[in-house]
């Protein structure tokens, strides 16, 4: 036990003649009592002692500590070597009381304190109280001059002041030599450390003198001045960003307006590497950079800027955004009065390993805005990973078009001539259609069959929609991402002759030959048109396997993307497994559909389709599937969805990565089976999406896709093998679940 001034036998002396915290006395009057003049223990250099701890462990001794920076990054401004820490060792959502030794309220009347953290005043508060009763007394706080009965932290402002100790100074007196004692109240039961539902405590002590009063309110002045937010705005507002690149090596003109995640060290050097060889692709000298820590969330906000007709009237900003795969981590624009967003951007540039964390340049369009003021809001909300937090740089505003122009050309001629071969392919991707750029260039291109057609197919006589038909066309534009482009069916011919007022989604082939004409627009109406084939005849029957299902010709033969983006040059993959982990895939034969080389945006969604097979034998399919947002959906020939699977062995649990034995289940494939019997003799095809969801994980893998048995399969028994970490492991078949 620590050796104990003397004050604390007073205290104990009081203690036991029933003083303590004014609640078991049965005397009348205090007049015989000796209570001490000062707080025992008010810094808290004898651990808990003098303090009397109450409720739901929200007070805790293992609390009491020397640090010398919190958890947050912020100093910690203690008085001597300990102070309580909330939050440190309890946890942060419980509650309770702190309550101290009786004392007598001597000198000026006036107790200094420092406090930190206490974010909801509601809560989280302050009381003193005349020994033997119950109402809290009135005060006032720091020189004001409107009387309380609670102090909360009125300085935390969620930014740059959070946790550290700030001075206060509490005026009492009015019950100047009464007998009083203080309660620390914590009633917030929120559990992050983010949320500051706790207290942090030191430095309670008495003045005596006039001087110890000035010097406590001149502390307090110099903390707050100190921790002031920095006002980053001009007037009038700037026209050209004064740190849009962090070029000032720091977050200068850039303002934290919440969470942690754009605090600390966030600013890297263009010339530094990630996972330790590959290039971010940054502008100048400095870049910033929060995956440090991914669990971290918050958001920070640029300097405000007016917007200026640069000509014609257009006016155009760009910025470069890496990372940031995650749906809840995006940058948007506000405007600067209202902070309304007029616009939010994710890194659909994203490409998992390509480009991962390198920098992907975008422009917006702001010309709505000519003459307002707005700023760039960096929002992380994602509380972890994969890929839960952004690399960006570069930020500008004010673009003329031919800005844009000229810097949309030099992107494409950088990408092709990129000497980073891991991503140099991701890039000419990305540039030439994997985004968009908001300007206006030449006609989107039709890709056409050896026929010249942009599609063209047989089927049999049915009921379909005729729009269904357009997600086969393959387009390209040089500014707008195929998936922004706008198809529509024009006219209808029927062996060569118009159809009047056709009902595209209800249109009944007969036998003969239908000729759709199709426009294609992008978003500056830049048009291409064509025309899609369609051969119908009585019966039709095809094959009882669809083309490619095992993706063993290497590519994409026999799939056709009809939804979103896909390299499909990339797609298809022969690794065997992934990670320094060396988890399997869980792949047949050599090659397999690989999510994360088919689309890197795990933000983004797409689809591709399989050749018409017949079904046939049991009515039973098979297929292999892997990640969170993979989804295998089967369609009758009209479009008429039958079915839709999902990858219900997906388990990203942490305890029990990366061991399939126990089943983590990550981009490692599962083997399903399906019944479609009800749907034996008809004409089928299947695709395979990736969905477009909120969480992580999502990404798509596909292999050995089977669309014939010709007997029941019992897979009661069946089971993949594969091999991790030199042990066999069985990945058991599973009946596969639609919804």
């Amino acid at each position: 036990m620590k050796k104990r001034k003397f004050i604390v036998l007073i205290a104990a002396l009081l203690v036991i003649s029933g003083c303590k915290d004014g609640k078991s006395s049965e005397q009348s009057s205090d007049d015989w009592v000796v209570y001490p003049t000062q707080i025992t223990n008010g810094s808290f250099e004898e651990g808990i002692f003098g303090w009397e701890v109450g409720g739901l462990g929200g007070f805790n001794e293992d609390d009491i500590t020397s640090l010398e920076v919190l958890p947050d990054g912020q100093p910690s401004l203690k008085v001597g070597n300990s102070f309580y820490a909330g939050g440190t060792s309890s946890l942060p959502s419980f509650t309770g009381t702190l309550t101290s030794f009786n004392f007598k309220l001597d000198g000026l009347g006036l107790i200094s304190l420092k406090i930190g953290a206490a974010k909801d005043p509601t809560k989280c508060y302050i009381e003193f109280f005349k020994v033997r009763s119950d109402e809290p007394l009135e005060f006032t706080v720091n020189n004001g001059t409107e009387k309380v009965t609670k102090l909360t932290n009125a300085d935390f402002n969620g930014t740059t002041i959070t946790s550290q100790l700030i001075r206060n100074v509490v005026d009492l007196s009015e019950h100047l030599l009464e007998p009083i004692y203080i309660k620390v109240t914590d009633n917030d039961t929120k559990s992050d450390y983010a949320d500051y539902s706790f207290w942090n405590l030191d430095d309670f002590k008495v003045l005596n003198t006039a001087q110890e009063k000035n010097d406590a309110l001149v502390e307090r002045a110099d903390q707050l001045l100190q921790f002031a937010e920095e006002d980053i705005d001009q007037d009038p507002p700037v026209e050209v960003l004064r740190n849009g690149g962090f070029e000032t090596g720091d977050t200068s003109y850039w303002k934290v307006l919440s969470g942690r995640a754009f605090s600390g060290s966030i600013i890297s050097s263009t010339s530094e590497f990630y996972w330790g060889n590959r290039v971010y692709h940054g502008e100048g000298n400095y870049l910033m950079d929060t995956f440090a820590d991914e669990t971290l969330v918050g958001k920070m906000r640029s300097e405000k800027f007016s917007v200026i007709d640069k000509g014609d009237n257009k006016s155009f900003v760009s910025f470069k955004l890496g990372g940031a795969a995650h749906t809840d981590v995006y940058i948007t624009l506000n405007k600067g009065k209202t902070g309304e967003v007029v616009g939010t951007y994710r890194n659909i540039g994203f490409r998992d390993p390509g480009i991962a964390l390198s920098l992907v340049t975008y422009y917006v369009d702001v010309s709505a805005h000519i003459g307002e003021v707005l700023y760039f809001t960096l929002v992380d909300n994602a509380a972890g990973g994969p890929f839960g937090a952004l690399v960006a740089d570069d930020f500008k505003v004010n673009l003329s078009e031919t800005d844009v122009k000229t810097g949309i050309s030099t992107l494409r001629t950088w990408a092709e001539n990129l000497d980073d071969v891991a991503a140099k392919a991701d890039f000419i991707d990305v540039y030439n259609g994997g985004i968009s750029f908001p300007v206006s260039g030449s006609a989107p291109v039709i890709t056409l069959t050896e026929s010249g057609y942009a599609y063209e197919t047989t089927l049999g006589v049915m009921t379909t929609s005729l729009n269904r038909f357009l997600k086969n066309i393959v387009v390209l534009d040089d500014y707008t991402a195929t998936s922004e482009l706008v198809r529509n069916i024009t006219s209808v011919k029927y062996n060569g002759t118009p159809v009047s007022n056709p009902d595209l989604e209800n249109f009944e082939l007969q036998n003969g030959t239908y000729l759709l004409s199709v426009s294609v627009k992008d978003a500056y109406d830049n048009e291409a048109t064509a025309e899609i084939k369609l051969t119908v005849k009585d019966a039709v029957t095809y094959s009882k396997n669809i083309t490619n299902g095992n993706f063993e010709t290497g590519d994409l033969t026999g799939w056709t993307v009809v939804d979103g983006n896909v390299n499909v040059d990339n797609a298809i993959s022969d690794a065997t497994t992934y990670w320094m982990e060396e988890i399997p895939f869980n792949k047949e034969g050599t090659y397999f559909f690989n999510g994360w080389d088919a689309c890197g945006s795990e933000v983004a969604g797409y689809a591709l389709r399989s050749s018409t097979f017949t079904l046939g034998g049991s009515g039973q399919i098979s297929f292999k599937m892997g990640g969170r947002s993979s989804r295998l959906k089967v369609y009758d020939e009209s479009g008429v969805e039958l079915a839709s699977y999902y990858n219900h062995k997906f388990n990203s649990d942490g305890a029990l990565f990366p061991l399939i034995k126990n089943g983590s289940r990550l981009a490692t494939m599962t083997t399903y089976v399906a019944d479609l019997s009800a749907y034996l003799g008809a004409n089928l095809y299947i695709e395979i999406v990736d969905e477009v969801i909120s969480q992580d994980w999502a990404v798509a893998f596909f292999d050995d896709i089977k669309t014939y048995y010709e007997t029941t399969l019992d897979f009661s028994e069946l089971s993949d093998v594969v091999i991790q970490n030199g042990e066999e492991v069985h990945i058991p078949y599973e009946a596969v679940l639609n919804n």
